[in-house]
């Protein structure tokens, strides 16, 4: 009998019913949005494999459809993608899934500041659409804030609350409240870690550091701006 997929303790299974897709047209179906997802994101699929910490053989086989991956590892290549496990599974399979199995749950996508072309990793609205560097485990509290990604900081501008090499925690869908340290993205493309206040109008981005200085912008020179809920310790 064919095999699908069926939710059992939030861990996807293989569960026996008639008239279903065929394990084959099921892994084929998963390895070509595999494929699609990761090309259209400008990966390779070597660079797929190594973020997602699958090896390249595995990798190949599983795009070609010859190799269904295991749990685990569709979980995994669903965080590099930057999408749900239900939305990698595809429509059918994820309506057996269920919500337990959305990117909700996934693991969360870490960049780093200060890297070139930082800002063309989010959208209009501060969400992620490249898929990390890395991942880091979901906190238990942001579980329903399913665009979290983590920002690696890069210099001293927020020491001594930050260090460079430490993960902040960004909750895109939330709004920032006046004195919240924060991610802003410039017009011009560039990636700011500070603390956010308003004067006449104008945003004020304030480092802790005191060697370093406040720096004002007109909200016209601003794309956005998200509140960091939490920082993990340096990695």
């Amino acid at each position: 009998m064919p095999e699908t997929y069926t939710l059992v303790s939030r861990k996807i299974v293989y569960s026996m019913s008639r008239g279903c897709t065929s394990r084959m047209d099921m892994s084929e179906s998963l390895g070509k949005r595999i494929a699609d997802l990761r090309a259209a994101r400008g990966i390779t699929q070597s660079e797929l494999g190594r973020r997602a910490q699958i090896a390249q053989g595995h990798m190949s086989r599983i795009e070609a459809g010859k190799q269904h991956p295991q749990e685990r590892t569709i979980r995994k290549i669903a965080s590099v993608l930057g999408v749900s496990v239900a939305e990698l599974l595809g429509e059918e399979q994820s309506a057996r899934i269920g919500c337990a199995t959305t990117a909700a749950n996934a693991p969360v996508p870490v960049f780093t500041a200060g890297t070139a072309g930082i800002g063309k990793c989010f959208n209009v609205r501060g969400y992620p659409i490249r898929a990390g560097e890395s991942f880091i485990r979901r906190p238990d509290d942001l579980v329903g804030e399913k665009h979290a990604y983590g920002l690696r900081i890069v210099g001293n501008g927020m020491a001594p609350a930050f260090r460079p090499g430490q993960i902040v925690v960004v909750a895109p869908s939330k709004t920032p409240r006046i004195g919240d340290r924060v991610v802003v993205r410039l017009k011009d493309g560039r990636l700011l870690v500070r603390e956010y206040f308003r004067k006449g109008g104008n945003i004020v981005l304030h480092p802790v550091n005191q060697n370093c200085g406040d720096r004002v912008f007109s909200p016209s020179e601003v794309d956005w701006i998200k509140p960091i809920v939490r920082a993990t310790c340096c990695t």
